[in-house]
């Protein structure tokens, strides 16, 4: 688990770079853009943003930022908790994001519209 205060003294510039400390995670380059998160064994973790979980994301480095970021826990298959566990043979990686100003969750309502935008911007990248 990675707290706030752990997440801002890395002074990471991407999400990518903070996942690059977590022992047992490793970030493979994707066909695509950006990088999959990979945990022992090579397998692909279940990714979950705020409780919700998401499907095949591209590049968290497009989706997140460390600065929005309150804690990132990553879990091997036999210690996911109860609510995350299921959806994947592998393991998960949840984000929880910081509170915005005046009281508005970032990542949750235009999480939802960002999310599928940068997956459209990604597969027009990879038409061209």
């Amino acid at each position: 688990i990675l707290t706030r205060k752990q997440i801002e003294n890395d002074h990471a510039f991407s999400v990518s770079g903070l996942l690059r400390m977590v022992p047992g995670v490793r970030l493979v380059p994707n066909d695509e853009y950006g990088y999959d998160i990979r945990l022992r064994g090579g397998c692909k973790p279940a990714i979950w943003v705020d409780g919700s979980r998401e499907g095949d994301v591209q590049d968290l480095d497009l989706m997140l930022r460390p600065s929005d970021l309150q804690a990132v826990e990553v879990y091997q298959a036999s210690e996911v908790p109860v609510q995350f566990a299921g959806s994947n043979s592998c393991g998960a990686v949840l984000f929880w994001t910081r509170p915005a100003e005046g009281g508005l969750k970032i990542g949750s309502w235009w999480k939802k519209l960002i999310i599928p935008a940068a997956i459209l911007i990604g597969a027009i990248i990879k038409l061209h």
